[in-house]
C-alpha cells in the first residue's frame, strides 16, 4: 500500500458517475462492483471540492498497465473531473494485496465516513456482498449489518435485498426521504402496477407505520372481494375524491394529511363492509328521527354483534331531567324504538324500516 497523486486519465473511467439519471448513477449498467453510492450530487460535491480541496485520499486498485480501478472515492473523482482537476491523492493497493472482502469492507467504511447512508444504499452494500463478493447470510448479518446499523435478522435482511432490486420509482421514493423503507419493505410483495400506486398514495398522505399496515389489509380485501387490482381500487370515484383536493366538495376542500387518511380509512371500511356500513348509516338516521333531547344520549355496538342500546341521561336540574324523560316516553309510545331494536335484531335497513314512524 502506498500514497500517491494519480491522473485522473489513468483511473478506469467506467468507475465514475457519469449519467444521475442511469442505472444507480453510473454509466453502465453493470454497476462497478465496489460503488454503493446512490446517484451521486456531484455537482453539489465539485462545488465543495473547488472550495475546501481534497480532504482524504480516494482509494484506488492497481490493475496492471498503469491502470487503476476505484475501490471508494467515486464521487470525489467524478467531482473532480467535473471542476477540471488533473488528478488526485490516493491510497493505493496493489492487485492481489489484500483479499476483495476485504477491499469491500473498506470500500463501505469508507463510503459510511463519507456522509449519511441512504437506506437504498444500504440495500446495494448488503445486495453486493451477497452477489459479488461471496459472503454468506450469516457473516452479512454478523459483519456487514452492524457497519450499516441494520438489525442482524435474517428476515430484515431480505427485505434490504429486495429493496435493491426493487422498481427504480421506489428506490428513488425511498433514498430521496419522500417513502420511509420499512413503509417501501410492506409494498414489495405487491404486483409492480399495484407497488407504483401504493407508493404513490403513501407519498401523498404520510401514513405511520401502523397507519400503513392498515391501508393495506383493507385495499387487499377490498381488491380481493371486487376481483380488481389495487391500482384500479385506487382509481375509484370515492377514493380519487380523497387524493384529489380540486375534486373534493366544499367542506372537504383542502383536507390535512391526517384527515384524508381517515377519510381514506373510513371509505375502505364502507367498501369492505357495505352492508355494515349501510345498516350503521341507517341507525344514525332512526336514532335522529327518535327527537329526543339534547339531556338524552343512545349508542349502540357499531359492529352490530350485541342486540341492545345503552340510554344515557345527564341533566342540571329536575326541570332538564323530567324534559328529557318526556321525549323518552313520547318517543316510546309512538313506537319509534320499534325501528331501533328491529335493526340490532339483524334485519336489514329495508326491513327494518317498515318499523319506522
Amino acid at each position: 500500500m502506498r500514497f500517491q497523486r494519480i491522473a485522473l486519465e489513468k483511473i478506469d473511467q467506467q468507475s465514475v458517475p457519469r449519467d444521475p439519471e442511469g442505472p444507480f448513477g453510473i454509466r453502465r449498467a453493470d454497476w462497478d462492483e465496489f460503488l454503493i453510492t446512490y446517484k451521486p450530487e456531484i455537482e453539489e460535491i465539485a462545488v465543495d471540492l473547488k472550495r475546501l480541496g481534497q480532504i482524504y485520499p480516494v482509494i484506488l486498485e492497481e490493475r496492471g498497465n498503469d491502470r487503476y480501478r476505484i475501490v471508494a472515492g467515486f464521487v470525489q473523482i467524478g467531482a473532480a473531473r467535473k471542476t477540471g482537476w488533473q488528478s488526485i491523492e490516493a491510497k493505493i493497493f496493489e492487485q492481489g494485496e489484500i483479499p476483495p472482502q476485504e477491499l469491500f469492507l473498506l470500500a463501505l467504511s469508507g463510503r459510511i465516513l463519507e456522509d449519511s447512508i441512504s437506506p437504498v444504499e444500504k440495500a446495494v452494500a448488503l445486495k453486493k456482498a451477497l452477489t459479488s463478493f461471496g459472503f454468506k447470510e450469516e457473516e452479512i448479518g454478523r459483519e456487514i449489518a452492524p457497519l450499516l446499523d441494520i438489525p442482524p435478522s435474517r428476515k430484515v435482511i431480505r427485505n434490504y435485498l429486495a429493496l435493491a432490486d426493487a422498481d427504480e420509482a421506489i428506490r428513488d421514493a425511498v433514498h430521496f426521504g419522500h417513502l420511509p423503507a420499512n413503509q417501501a419493505f410492506l409494498l414489495l410483495p405487491f404486483e409492480a402496477a399495484d407497488r407504483l400506486a401504493l407508493s404513490n398514495l403513501f407519498q401523498n398522505l404520510r401514513p405511520s407505520f401502523n397507519e400503513a399496515k392498515e391501508i393495506l389489509r383493507n385495499m387487499g380485501d377490498v381488491a380481493r372481494m371486487q376481483k380488481k387490482p389495487i391500482k384500479e381500487i385506487l382509481a375509484l370515484k370515492e377514493i380519487e375524491r380523497i387524493l384529489q383536493d380540486e375534486t373534493l366538495p366544499r367542506p372537504q376542500a383542502g383536507l390535512s394529511k391526517g384527515k384524508k387518511r381517515e377519510h381514506l380509512r373510513q371509505t375502505l371500511k364502507k367498501l369492505r363492509y357495505p352492508l355494515l356500513s349501510e345498516t350503521r348509516e341507517e341507525m344514525y338516521k332512526r336514532l335522529k328521527a327518535l327527537a329526543l333531547s339534547p339531556e338524552v344520549r343512545v349508542t349502540f355496538d357499531p359492529t352490530f354483534e350485541k342486540e341492545e342500546i345503552a340510554i344515557t341521561l345527564e341533566a342540571k336540574d329536575e326541570e332538564k331531567l323530567a324534559c328529557a324523560l318526556k321525549t323518552l316516553q313520547a318517543a316510546l309510545a309512538a313506537g319509534k324504538f320499534a325501528s331501533i331494536f328491529s335493526l340490532l335484531e339483524g334485519r336489514g335497513p329495508q326491513e327494518g324500516k317498515r318499523d319506522e314512524v
